[in-house]
């Protein structure tokens, strides 16, 4: 008699024991869901941030014409024709340019030169003298 009565004090303190296992596993489930809960908005505000982040770069490249520098690097003979007609027209440019600009000069000089001014005047002198033998050697 005494073996069924500790088998029921033991089958007693087993179901205490699984019934708090239980409370206990509840209890922990809900905070578990609780942390998880949290998780998720912190996931949530992330993936929007992330979102934010990729609609500004797409407006930003929309800007640039980023496309349009991508087309560009996939054609190099165009990129190439067309850097060589731009420098082909900065180089005629800068030619019709200077010679404008050091013509106006050589006439600056000339009209200095009948002004006669003493000190300047003979230096410019010099200077016309070396520009018309230039000329006669051409």
């Amino acid at each position: 008699m005494e073996n069924k009565n500790d088998n029921k004090q033991i089958l007693t303190q087993n179901y205490r024991i699984s019934h708090k296992k239980d409370i206990i596993t509840k209890e922990s489930m809900q905070e578990e869901l609780k942390e998880l809960e949290i998780e998720e908005k912190k996931q949530i505000k992330e993936l929007k941030e992330m979102k934010d982040s990729l609609v500004w770069l797409n407006g930003y490249l929309a800007k640039m014409h980023m496309g349009e520098f991508v087309t560009l690097m996939n054609k190099p003979w165009y990129v190439m024709r067309v850097n060589f007609l731009a420098g082909l027209a900065r180089g005629i440019g800068f030619a019709v340019g200077f010679s404008i600009l050091g013509a106006a000069v050589v006439l600056l000089l000339q009209k200095m030169q009948v002004l006669n001014i003493p000190v300047i005047g003979d230096w410019i002198a010099q200077i016309l003298q070396y520009i018309q033998l230039n000329e006669g050697i051409r």
